[in-house]
């Protein structure tokens, strides 16, 4: 599910920055040019970021 809200995108920013986010790199490659990162916030949901693109994966 693609994020659509500049306020759910700011939240999850913010979690990142506080450290309450697990972050990690999952995909990185020469020839890639956008990284693909995901993140899990403090709440349990989980999403994946790689250029402009935001989407919930799932929650757990």
């Amino acid at each position: 599910m693609k994020i659509r809200s500049y306020k759910e995108v700011l939240w999850i920013l913010k979690e990142v920055l506080r450290g309450e986010a697990e972050v990690k790199q999952i995909a990185k490659r020469p020839q890639q040019i956008e990284d693909v990162w995901e993140i899990k916030l403090s709440n349990g949901v989980i999403y994946r970021i790689w250029g402009t693109t935001v989407e919930m994966v799932r929650r757990e």
